[in-house]
C-alpha cells in the first residue's frame, strides 16, 4: 500500500488508468533502487473524487508484485525515506496534532529536474480552511514544487516516526507547501485499503 495525493490517481471523477510506482526513482534512464510496480487499484475519500475538495487530496494504492529490479547487482536495505538506510517510519497516524515539526518528501522538478528525493523540514505554522479537512501549511520550503505532489509527510508522534499526510501542493510566491491532514475521511480510505 502505498499513499499519494488524490489528484495523481483521479481527477474530474475518474480514474487515470496504467499507473506505475517507480519505488526509489532517481531519474528516467536509470533503474528504480527498489523496482517499478504496477498500480492494480486506487481509492480517494469521496471529498476529492467527488468534491475536489483541497483538505481530501489524498489517495492509497494497492501495488502489483515488482516487475523490474534494480540491475547493478546491489542490494538496497530499505527505501532511503522509509526504509532501514534512512529516517525510519513506523506506521501511520491519524487525527494527530496538526502542528508541529514535520518533512515533508517529493521530488520537485525545480531541483536536480525532479530525479531526486528532497526533504522539507520546517514547522507546520498554519491550518488552511477548505473543504473537508484542513490544509497544513509549511514555510520556508524553497523550490518544492513539479513533481512533490504525493511525497509522504512525517511527524514524530509519542516518539514514534508517522506518515500523517501527504503534499497537496505549492505555493511559489511565498515558498509555503500546502500538506493534508489525515483525518476521518483519510482513515476510511486507508482501512477500506486495507481489507481490499
Amino acid at each position: 500500500m502505498v499513499s499519494t495525493a488524490g489528484h495523481c490517481v483521479a481527477e474530474r471523477g475518474h480514474t487515470i488508468d496504467h499507473l506505475v510506482f517507480a519505488a526509489g526513482y532517481r531519474g528516467p534512464t536509470l533503474t528504480p533502487l527498489f523496482g517499478t510496480f504496477d498500480v492494480l487499484w486506487s481509492v480517494a475519500p469521496n471529498g476529492w473524487t467527488l468534491q475536489h475538495g483541497d483538505g481530501f487530496d489524498t489517495a492509497f494504492v494497492k501495488v502489483g508484485t515488482r516487475k523490474e529490479a534494480h540491475t547493478d547487482g546491489s542490494t538496497h536495505p530499505g527505501h532511503p525515506v522509509l526504509g532501514q538506510s534512512g529516517p525510519t517510519v513506523s506506521g501511520v497516524a491519524f487525527s494527530a496534532t496538526p502542528t508541529g515539526h514535520a518533512d515533508a518528501y517529493g521530488y520537485p522538478g525545480a531541483i536536480q529536474s525532479g530525479n531526486v528525493p528532497v526533504r522539507c523540514s520546517d514547522d507546520i505554522q498554519t491550518l488552511y480552511p477548505s473543504v473537508g479537512p484542513h490544509l497544513r501549511v509549511m514555510d520556508g520550503c524553497e523550490n518544492f514544487n513539479g513533481g512533490a505532489s504525493g511525497g509522504p509527510v512525517v511527524q514524530n508522534i509519542n516518539g514514534h516516526r508517522r506518515v500523517t499526510g501527504t503534499v497537496e501542493g505549492y505555493i511559489p510566491s511565498t515558498h509555503e507547501v500546502r500538506v493534508t491532514y489525515w483525518e476521518t475521511a483519510a482513515r476510511n480510505s486507508w482501512e477500506y485499503a486495507q481489507i481490499h
